[in-house]
């Protein structure tokens, strides 16, 4: 099942508006549901501790029939842990993560190594923040983009082996990355689409122009 995560960072850019399935499971985290109102869409599930969101929407959700789970602000988890781990017990198995971008830089890198995280392990994550496109591999993806557009492949939580890609312009063949080397930016696609296998650990896969 598909499904698309809001966070209560920048709105998502237009561009991104028509790659976002019509028929998903839709989770909003605290303020990111201005975002889903702003898609023109209706959240199935509203999340956090609601220090942050419109009181007029969280009203407008409830009426909507959203389900609302309200949590404690001396909560241990962000609101996008608690939106993430939300669309897996649903039965979510790829994730579209929108609002991440923007905002506290803390919060900003806080949800990027939150979406590698190995309990999201079986869903397919993808986060869309301005015009990047960030894909977790855990084993394997296939990223799609233009020739020549950029990809930066970064290993997070540690050291990822078994690193293969076929369809970059510099390739890698059972290699390791690791988290504190740059060896993996800006790499270039030549084939679309792209595929990055990993063997343990994981990467960030990430297109800053979203491919384009």
């Amino acid at each position: 099942m598909r499904a698309i995560v809001a966070a209560g960072g920048d709105p998502l850019d237009e561009i991104w508006h028509s790659a976002l399935p019509a028929d998903a499971l839709i989770v909003a985290a605290d303020s990111g549901l201005a975002h889903v109102y702003a898609l023109g869409r209706t959240p199935h599930v509203v999340v956090g501790d609601f220090d942050s969101v419109d009181p007029v929407h969280l009203d407008r959700a409830a009426r909507d029939g959203s389900r609302i789970d309200h949590h404690s602000t001396d909560k241990d988890a962000t609101d996008l842990e608690l939106a993430l781990e939300v669309a897996r017990q649903l039965g979510a198995t790829e994730v579209t993560v929108i609002g991440t971008g923007g905002g506290r830089l803390d919060h900003f890198l806080s949800s990027l190594t939150l979406l590698a995280a190995s309990e999201w392990a079986e869903m397919q994550i993808t986060a869309l923040a301005g015009p990047a496109r960030v894909t977790v591999v855990h084993d394997h993806a296939t990223v799609a983009g233009r020739v020549d557009s950029l990809v930066t492949l970064l290993a997070v939580g540690g050291v990822a082996s078994g690193v293969t890609t076929v369809g970059l312009r510099w390739t890698l063949t059972d290699d390791e990355l690791s988290p504190t080397s740059t060896r993996g930016v800006s790499n270039e696609i030549v084939h679309s689409p792209a595929s990055i296998t990993v063997r343990a650990g994981t990467l960030l896969v990430i297109q800053p122009n979203g491919g384009r």
